[in-house]
């Protein structure tokens, strides 16, 4: 049986919570502060503090379009989102199946930490 998404939880309570999950993991603090930042441009292109799950494909992709910034910021960008709506998931917060950056298969956490191998094809026109 699926767990159902916490329909109230807002996108700073979901930030919140996921820090406390990223430094559980022992991510960097130079990662956590990149996701911080992320997360507060993020929510500052919001018009609110939405639900979590009423994020949609087209909110991500109007911030990261609406961004001047170089190619590989973008993609740290995407990779913070990926990371939040990953742990969202695993938390049983949002439903993996449709998630807010629009792909089925975020980058995992370890491209952030600056390992080989964990690039996503969908993100290679960015």
């Amino acid at each position: 049986m699926k767990a159902k998404p916490h329909s109230k939880l807002t996108f700073s309570q979901a930030v919140n919570g996921y820090l406390l999950a990223a430094q559980s993991r022992h991510l960097s603090q130079h990662t956590i502060d990149d996701y911080l930042n992320t997360f507060r441009k993020f929510q500052a292109s919001l018009d609110d503090d939405p639900p979590l799950i009423t994020l949609s494909p087209g909110d991500v992709e109007a911030f990261l379009a609406a961004q001047t910034v170089s190619k590989k910021t973008i993609l740290n960008y995407h990779i913070g989102l990926s990371a939040l709506w990953t742990g969202g998931a695993r938390g049983g917060t949002v439903r993996a199946e449709d998630p807010p950056g629009g792909h089925a298969q975020p980058v995992p956490d370890r491209a952030r930490e600056g390992q080989q191998g964990a690039h996503d094809p969908a993100l290679q026109s960015i």
